[in-house]
């Protein structure tokens, strides 16, 4: 049909107006099934921007542990809102970790080893933890890698990531979130960020502005 129209405020008064390559209306019937889709997405849309302004009010004014604990996330950069709530209200905020091995083993990012005799390698990661957490920590790790690249983390990933082959490079990924995942928790426990991590103004962040406070 050769109509390409962008989902804006204007859409249904150009679709209305739209014509085809040989300078017909569209049919009425793609017209409706397209107007469908173009409400049932405005309405999609609609609900995510009450979603990030109900969780803008909830970081400045709420007092509650989760709160407290997306605020000191959001302080790193890298790390949004849509993380940061996820990591507090599904993992950190509701309960205590004794050692780093329980931070992997909960979001099933530890490595499962097998051993038969004289035999010794690994089965890859567990899977048997928070699945919405593994999820979040491995596209987090990704993040980091882009806007955290003087930090220490960082640095051990790309070392390694220059030496690996292509097949490795999901296996580094994992291993970096596990590592971060550990460092957020430690950052959260003492106050003091992963190494070389640069940290911005929270209340900042979630105003829309980057103010660094220290990198």
């Amino acid at each position: 049909m050769g109509v390409d129209l962008e989902p804006d405020s204007q859409f249904e008064k150009r679709l209305k107006e739209a014509r085809q390559w040989n300078d017909e209306e569209l049919p009425q019937g793609i017209r409706r099934r397209v107007l469908s889709d173009y409400r049932v997405l405005q309405a999609v849309q609609r609900e995510i921007r009450e979603l990030v302004k109900a969780q803008k009010a909830e970081i400045r004014d709420d007092s509650a542990p989760a709160a407290e604990t997306m605020r000191k996330l959001l302080s790193l950069r890298a790390v949004g809102l849509r993380s940061s709530s996820v990591y507090a209200k599904e993992f950190f905020a509701w309960r205590k970790f004794r050692n780093r091995r329980q931070v992997g083993s909960l979001a099933g990012l530890c490595p499962t080893p097998y051993s038969s005799g004289k035999m010794q390698h690994e089965h890859g990661i567990s899977k048997a933890g928070n699945r919405w957490i593994r999820a979040i920590a491995v596209e987090l790790a990704l993040s980091w890698v882009r806007y955290q690249p003087k930090s220490a983390l960082t640095t051990w990933y790309q070392k390694r990531a220059l030496r690996a082959g292509r097949r490795a490079h999901k296996t580094l990924i994992v291993a970096l979130a596990r590592k971060l995942l550990v460092e957020l928790w430690k950052y959260l426990e003492t106050g003091n960020p992963p190494q070389g991590a640069i940290l911005l103004d929270w209340r900042a962040k979630v105003a829309g502005k980057y103010v660094v406070v220290s990198e």
